[in-house]
């Protein structure tokens, strides 16, 4: 092509095109979250459902995933009991279910008569649910038909479908992060049922930000996954064994992450209604108040720094790679553990600490962190300089008011000296 020749667009070839369309189609962190919000209603709708019609609960063949998270209670292995209920009208016995995958040894086979009297195990595994986000749709997936069938051919497609709904969101598993949140429900996710005070935990599962309800599929594709614990972490230390319950959880089921996003907190009040964007965490972090109000006791550079020598200040440049590989180190002990218990093969993605926000909020805190390190700068200028004018004012009084050093048989003479006469 001539270099001094326009051409119009669609005369290009179709790797400059596809170049164009997708530096105009930056990278998302795209959060994905549970719609409705799951509330006591719908427990109370699915305890009726299961308590009362008599319908037996539909056995998906995308349990058998989750095949190591629900076999202990299958198995009555010892620890993992889960309350028996007896329904009130009798469980319909037909038309029978066919097993939707060849029972084993590692995936038992899952009666839905046995689930239906265990409604706690039961809404784990077969409620209706849907996953949706709120991000916004790259617009040129609806700009025209030629960057619609491009996109496409790129990445983009409708994912995260559940086993009772389809697809809703734009997604690209080689560039988009998947961003997972907690509900705002007081330590992991819990439903009151009844009076008495029961609950229902979606931690029973041991899969926390409702990885449970997501398809196979999806969680095989992920690539990038940002985990924030602004939330999971208020009743826990950074280095509790609570902590690498919620990571481990997430990774033993997204077994090919390449990239973990760690998020201390969201910065900011623009990460509800703008594009989301992310920034590593600093060595500044642990001093300036307006951060620390956000991470109190969930800042997971703090541990860091907290269990290792290393003086934060002295490796400003490369704190936040630090961080991580430290961390990483973690995730990779946690992980052989895995191997030597037989328990699914996953790999140990590289680890990024930092902060979710809106761009415009990570840009305010970039400048937050140039001030404080440019006081500090000045302050140790400012204790340098005087340190090296104290010691050249002791320098110059050493030199002009110490006496001078003579023998008792000295023939040194001074008129200032008295003359005993």
């Amino acid at each position: 092509m001539n270099p001094n020749t326009i051409h119009p667009f669609f005369a290009l070839p179709d790797d400059i095109r596809d170049n164009i369309y997708l530096l105009a189609t930056p990278p998302r962190i795209v959060r994905v979250e549970e719609s409705p919000q799951v509330s006591t209603p719908e427990v109370f709708a699915f305890l009726y459902q299961l308590q009362y019609t008599g319908k037996r609960p539909f056995i998906h063949p995308s349990l058998a995933y989750f095949a190591p998270y629900w076999r202990p209670y299958v198995l009555g292995l010892l620890g993992w009991d889960v309350q028996i209920e007896e329904p009130h009208e009798p469980i319909s016995q037909s038309p029978a279910q066919p097993d939707p995958w060849k029972p084993s040894l590692s995936c038992p086979r899952l009666d839905p008569v046995w689930l239906a009297h265990r409604p706690e195990l039961a809404w784990n595994l077969c409620r209706s649910s849907s996953l949706y986000s709120k991000t916004p749709i790259p617009p040129l997936l609806h700009t025209c038909r030629d960057s619609r069938k491009r996109l496409k051919r790129l990445g983009y497609e409708l994912a995260f479908s559940t086993r009772t709904s389809k697809p809703k969101t734009w997604f690209n598993f080689r560039r988009d992060t998947l961003f997972l949140r907690d509900p705002e429900i007081a330590h992991f996710q819990r439903y009151k049922v009844d009076a008495k005070g029961r609950y229902f935990d979606d931690m029973l599962l041991a899969l926390p930000f409702n990885l449970a309800q997501f398809m196979p599929v999806d969680l095989l594709s992920v690539r990038r996954l940002a985990l924030p614990f602004d939330r999971a972490l208020d009743l826990m230390e950074p280095g509790s064994p609570e902590l690498l319950i919620y990571i481990l959880g997430a990774l033993r089921v997204i077994p090919h992450l390449r990239t973990l996003f760690i998020a201390n907190g969201i910065f900011g009040s623009g990460a509800e209604t703008q594009p989301l964007d992310w920034i590593d965490c600093d060595a500044a972090d642990y001093h300036i108040e307006e951060i620390r109000s956000i991470s109190a006791c969930r800042d997971l550079s703090k541990f860091i720094i907290g269990s290792s020598p290393i003086e934060p200040h002295t490796i400003r440049e490369s704190f936040s790679t630090w961080v991580g590989d430290e961390l990483k180190e973690i995730l990779q002990e946690a992980r052989d553990e895995d191997l030597r218990k037989s328990v699914r093969i996953w790999g140990v993605p590289n680890v990024k600490v930092g902060y979710i926000g809106a761009s415009r909020d990570l840009r305010r805190l970039s400048c937050i962190r140039q001030e404080y390190w440019q006081k500090l700068d000045n302050k140790d200028v400012g204790e340098r300089s005087s340190a090296e004018k104290e010691q050249s004012m002791c320098s110059t009084y050493s030199e002009s008011e110490e006496p001078a050093n003579f023998s008792s048989g000295s023939d040194y003479w001074s008129d200032e000296w008295p003359v005993n006469g």
